[in-house]
């Protein structure tokens, strides 16, 4: 299993390259988060914020100073995956990022 985190990142960097071909830039952004995850995982601090970084700039989320501008979230689905009748979230609310953090991680099924 020792190789495992590098196939990994051959995987998600073929994919990567393969949504930017068809032209889904923000699909291809969203690889960057499992690859910054992947190289967090292998202690390679640099490359995993190199990642993170190419994610603020590529997913339209936030602007050029980091901060973000926008966020989507796909409620029905969120709202579903937990079994709840009503909305996590209010268009009014104010959300933490420790809260879009943990709803970046149910959505994406990621385990960061």
């Amino acid at each position: 299993m020792k190789n495992l985190p590098d196939s990994a990142i051959k995987t998600l960097l073929i994919a990567y390259h393969l949504y930017k071909e068809v032209g889904a830039d923000r699909q291809a952004a969203s690889l960057c988060c499992s690859l910054a995850d992947v190289y967090r995982q292998k202690k390679d601090y640099q490359k995993a914020k190199e990642y993170i970084l190419q994610y603020e700039r590529d997913s339209g989320f936030f602007d050029e100073n980091g901060n973000i501008v926008k966020i989507r979230t796909d409620r029905q689905r969120y709202d579903e995956n937990q079994n709840d009748e009503k909305a996590k979230y209010d268009e009014n609310d104010n959300i933490s990022l420790e809260q879009i953090y943990d709803h970046i991680k149910i959505y994406s099924g990621s385990h960061l």
